[in-house]
């Protein structure tokens, strides 16, 4: 039989992904998908010139709850 590692947080099913910030081994029910857009909120204007040069992006991490939890987001608010 395959070695598989279960999750480190409910220890019942196989791990698929794995903790952005800590590495531990996740299942998909313990994984806490989180995804973050990056740039400026200007480049998203329809119409705006330079929007083709600084497209606005999209970055998607799996983290487990305790990372998440202190995970530090950007306050883009202007």
């Amino acid at each position: 039989m395959a070695d598989t590692k279960l999750c480190e947080i409910c220890n019942i099913e196989a791990a698929t992904q794995k903790c952005s910030q800590c590495a531990k081994p996740l299942c998909p029910k313990c994984a806490k998908e989180f995804i973050m857009q990056f740039g400026h909120p200007a480049l998203s204007i329809k119409g705006h010139e330079k929007a083709a040069i600084g497209r606005v992006g999209r970055e998607k991490n799996y983290y487990c709850n305790t990372c998440l939890e202190n995970l530090e987001v950007p306050d883009l608010n202007f």
